[in-house]
């Protein structure tokens, strides 16, 4: 994506938004539209639970505290906490035409996010940081100056030049001096830095030399973030961060677009396309997902973003308002998902439930089913790829399974980020390693990190109700013995679905124990002969128990919530591996 900045049209930052948003009328008729009902009274109630609160105190000693203990939760919380009493006000002054209450809570919020020591989070800077920059730096540029914009009406003259001040000082500047690592990442931080720091300058910068300047190195960072993606528009490090990266890229994109009278138009480039379709593929029942990488497995769409891609690319599917993105769960409080869930909404676009389809990613290697029988929704997904992908998880192989919002097998999703987490302990974290995922483990050995622990997908093919899907894992395992591990799945979308996953060994020499390991939701199991059923979860698995011994373990882990999650582990373990062997284990989840 090579693009030429043109003489930039001369707007106010108003301007790069819809009309509407600078009509008071509009937002003071929000409060009685029908559409915006649920969004409305998630405002209020935080609103009035958030006005009665003192505003959180950011303390050298919280500041420490990742740097000594490797916490991150006491000051990013408070940090959080900031951004979303900086929303709340802001939105409530627009709806409410500068209610006097609210506006002075706006400006002492300002205020204090102006005066803090960094607007980076501890975990992403160091002491000999000369200008550090990092994704909650940049976001906060963004709110501020587009709040700036948006509010001007009613902003102290005082607070509108501290925010034009400090978004200069702490951003833009040091960005003009400074080179960032985050510019060329193939990932989110790409994305929402640039897209952040671009924004920030479309609002507040009015030298056209110096706006050129920046917009110029964020196009280029854009690139590298597309560079990321493959051609099937497959985002390997999950939905979560779909929609958070290709989120910020679209609001950045949307500026250029308005700012340049179309003339730049970044969703003109095919690869744009593709990626903006990933929502609909990776969602799997309701609002759980194929939560590969570092993402939960249920998370919730957002209205606006969705109702703005339908409209450039009809092919985008709008999804149902149940599964919206509440205005209290987004515990980062970004600014810009959230102003667009409101403006960019379209009350009169008709929404449905995920359709039942088969989607085969075949760069990114994913492949996701959904299938109804009857009245129950089956689904079923799996991954090759290879294990140095962001936010990497040694999973080459791995796969989910469920029925309805019950998830047999499933992925892990993401632990606690702490320290260690995205350094060398990373897959000393279960979570991350290939002991907790769906994988066979060969003489005590585990996949491996690496952009060469890599699958090969071996077969693909779709005929009548019977998926297949095949992909060679012996480069993913540090095994020289082993010629060839073959994983096939065989997914039959029956009236009674059925998953059948065989893996197919060979060695140079017989190895000492292969175990077939499968990660279970918590439930209760009873081991039979040959097979093990959850009534609970209406499962049943079978295997052949002349060649499988079955042991189950309960297990707990810290999930990205810092909450403890339980799960089964369930080991099949090979009784006489031989050079050469094939295991089978059936899945029926049934109703």
């Amino acid at each position: 994506m090579t693009m030429t900045i043109p003489v930039l049209t001369q707007r106010s930052g108003l301007q790069l938004l819809p009309d509407k948003t600078g009509q008071k009328e509009w937002w003071e008729t929000r409060n009685k539209d029908p559409a915006y009902k649920k969004l409305v009274e998630e405002l209020y109630a935080e609103a009035g639970v958030e006005i009665q609160r003192p505003a959180p105190h950011l303390t050298f000693t919280h500041f420490k505290e990742y740097f000594e203990t490797g916490d991150r939760k006491g000051y990013e919380n408070l940090y959080f906490k900031r951004r979303k009493r900086l929303n709340i006000f802001t939105l409530m002054v627009l709806l409410h035409t500068g209610d006097s209450k609210y506006l002075e809570a706006l400006h002492n919020e300002i205020w204090d996010i102006c005066n803090e020591y960094t607007w980076c989070l501890p975990a992403h800077v160091h002491l000999d940081d000369k200008a550090p920059i990092d994704l909650f730096a940049a976001e906060t540029a963004f709110a501020l100056g587009e709040i700036r914009s948006l509010a001007q009406a009613w902003l102290d003259p005082w607070l509108a030049d501290v925010i034009n001040r400090e978004i200069h000082r702490r951003v833009l500047e040091p960005f003009r001096c400074y080179t960032y690592e985050w510019e060329t990442a193939r990932h989110n931080w790409a994305a929402v830095c640039a897209g952040s720091i671009g924004a920030a300058a479309l609002h507040i910068v009015e030298a056209e030399e110096v706006l050129r300047e920046i917009l110029e190195r964020n196009l280029r960072s854009m690139n590298c973030f597309l560079e990321g993606f493959e051609a099937d528009g497959g985002c390997k490090e999950g939905y979560q961060y779909w929609q958070y990266g290709f989120g910020f890229f679209v609001y950045f994109a949307d500026m250029m677009k308005t700012k340049s009278e179309g003339t730049v138009d970044l969703f003109q480039e095919e690869k744009v396309y593709h990626i903006a379709l990933f929502q609909q593929k990776c969602f799997l029942y309701q609002n759980n997902t194929a939560n590969f990488s570092d993402c939960p497995a249920q998370s919730s769409v957002l209205i606006g973003l969705s109702h703005y891609l339908h409209h450039i690319y009809p092919d985008v599917e709008v999804p149902s308002a149940a599964y919206r993105f509440p205005f209290p769960s987004d515990h980062c409080a970004r600014w810009a998902p959230l102003l667009r869930e409101w403006i960019w909404m379209d009350e009169e676009l008709e929404s449905k439930d995920w359709s039942d389809a088969v989607y085969y990613l075949p760069q990114s290697q994913w492949l996701t089913a959904r299938h109804t029988a009857g009245a129950d929704h089956f689904v079923f997904a799996a991954k090759g790829g290879h294990n140095d992908e962001p936010h990497n998880h040694n999973d080459v192989g791995h796969f989910i399974l469920g029925r309805n919002e019950q998830f047999m097998l499933k992925d892990l999703g993401a632990g606690l980020y702490q320290k260690g987490y995205f350094g060398r302990e990373r897959y000393q974290f279960i979570t991350n390693s290939s002991r907790g995922h769906s994988l066979p483990c060969i003489d005590g050995v585990y996949q491996s990190a690496g952009i060469n622990k890599k699958a090969e997908v071996t077969h693909y093919h779709t005929e009548k109700d019977i998926v297949t899907f095949g992909l060679d894992l012996k480069h993913t395992y540090m095994l020289p013995q082993l010629q060839t591990l073959h994983r096939m799945f065989i997914w039959k979308q029956t009236a009674s679905p059925a998953l059948t996953v065989r893996d197919s060994y060979c060695f140079t020499k017989k190895p000492g124990t292969v175990v077939e390991r499968f990660i279970m939701s918590d439930m209760d199991m009873e081991i039979q002969e040959g097979s093990i059923i959850s009534s609970g979860l209406s499962l049943t698995i079978f295997f052949d128990s002349r060649q499988l011994e079955a042991t189950l373990k309960r297990c707990s882990f810290i999930n990205h919530s810092n909450t403890t999650q339980w799960m089964n582990v369930l080991d099949l373990h090979v009784l006489k591996p031989g050079k050469e062997f094939t295991v089978d284990v059936h899945f029926l989840p049934h109703g």
